[in-house]
């Protein structure tokens, strides 16, 4: 693997400032917001209660491990993850690891829907290296086959569907609907980008939903979120419990917000709320100011990122950057959009502000990614996908 150490021919510039600063900010927001929101569980979970610091040291210990993945990274000539033994080798891997965690005795359920690996004494959840791993299968693809190719039924829409759709379907029997439907959307999103006919699109499109339906209605839980999510207040106590503590912590924040540390929703009202809806928690404890900033920072991190992809200097520096963009965008657009009631709840975390390792290791990643594609980039004229 090859390392960039000093800016050549090949390595221009250094890493994107804006991109490294909007994400070292979300993470220190990230271990305040875990701190502040854990107080309770910590308290009743004997294991981490001693000074309710925890979650706090869990969640500052992979913050800073997490900054090292996003340097080393971006510090790595991103070509080589083109090669096959990277973007087709992971996906293969992480495929593995998906039915592995399916087997009760190496996987385990927690959260009641996705599965774990137990890698010693910590767990990892592999759906979140899995959507990062079909995203570089399909900048490899994508790059690989080419204008011409890609207008193609065969080539352009055919494995692009059926590869991820094997990964969507073992999530899909997790059941990890949330992790799924972030595959499919990603899937579409970035042939979209990469030159696919509209018209394929537009049937692929039909078959994930068809088939996303499919696997809603085949799931129980999945149908309880749904009828939660569209009337939360025929099952106050049961189905729509989740939204409607949510909604409770956005109106009572106000402006600025109760205060750091003097929420109430985490007084056991709202479970996850230091993994899950963690937005809720800033938006009650900080107010509009707080959620309006957290959005900016969200807003620049995904800006930029798009700005990388747009001025890499070549096919899959771009598909691979605005991949990982994409990504990164659709899981905070789904996060703040169920904490906010605008959709059924699916359990995904909210990039670096969710207490958890796995996804905050695995979003560092993607964005060493999006650092590595800045080293290189063209600082001429834009271009267009």
């Amino acid at each position: 693997m090859r390392f960039d150490s000093r800016p050549t021919l090949f390595a221009k510039n250094g890493p994107d400032p804006w991109v490294i600063g909007a994400t070292c900010v979300l993470a220190v927001w990230g271990v305040i917001m875990v701190y502040s929101a854990s107080m309770i569980v910590a308290e009743r979970d004997a294991a981490v209660a001693a000074l309710n610091s925890g979650y706090l040291k869990k969640q500052f210990i992979f913050s800073i491990l997490g900054i090292g993945v996003m340097l080393a990274v971006a510090h790595i000539d991103y070509h080589v993850l083109a090669e096959r033994r990277f973007a087709y080798g992971l996906l293969a891997m992480v495929t593995v690891m998906l039915v592995i965690s399916q087997i009760p005795a190496l996987g385990y359920t927690a959260g009641g829907a996705a599965r774990w690996i137990r890698l010693g004494p910590v767990g990892f959840q592999p759906s979140e290296l899995a959507k990062a791993a079909v995203a570089l299968f399909l900048a490899a693809s994508i790059a690989r086959k080419g204008d011409e190719k890609m207008q193609t039924f065969a080539f352009g829409v055919v494995p692009h569907l059926l590869i991820p759709g094997l990964v969507m379907l073992i999530l899909a029997g997790h059941p990890d609907l949330g992790s799924a439907a972030i595959i499919g959307g990603t899937v579409v999103v970035m042939l979209f980008v990469g030159g696919a006919r509209l018209t394929h699109l537009i049937g692929m499109g039909g078959v994930l939903v068809a088939g996303m339906t499919v696997a809603i209605i085949s799931a129980p839980h999945a149908m309880r979120r749904i009828k939660g999510f569209v009337d939360p207040w025929a099952d106050p106590y049961g189905t729509g419990y989740h939204i409607i503590q949510s909604l409770t912590a956005f109106g009572s924040g106000g402006l600025f917000g109760r205060g750091l540390g003097d929420g109430r929703q985490k007084l056991s009202h709202l479970p996850a709320i230091h993994t899950d809806f963690i937005f809720s928690n800033v938006a009650e404890e900080r107010g509009f100011v707080g959620v309006a900033l957290t959005m900016a920072l969200f807003a620049v991190l995904i800006l930029r990122g798009m700005w990388v992809a747009r001025r890499a200097p070549d096919p899959f520096g771009r598909y691979l950057a605005f991949g990982m963009v994409s990504l990164l965008g659709l899981e905070i657009v789904v996060n703040m959009g169920v904490v906010m009631a605008l959709l059924p709840t699916k359990g995904l975390a909210l990039p670096f502000l969710s207490y958890g390792g796995s996804s905050i290791l695995v979003s560092f990643a993607m964005v060493g990614v999006i650092l590595s594609v800045s080293r290189h980039i063209d600082t001429g004229p834009r271009r267009t996908f």
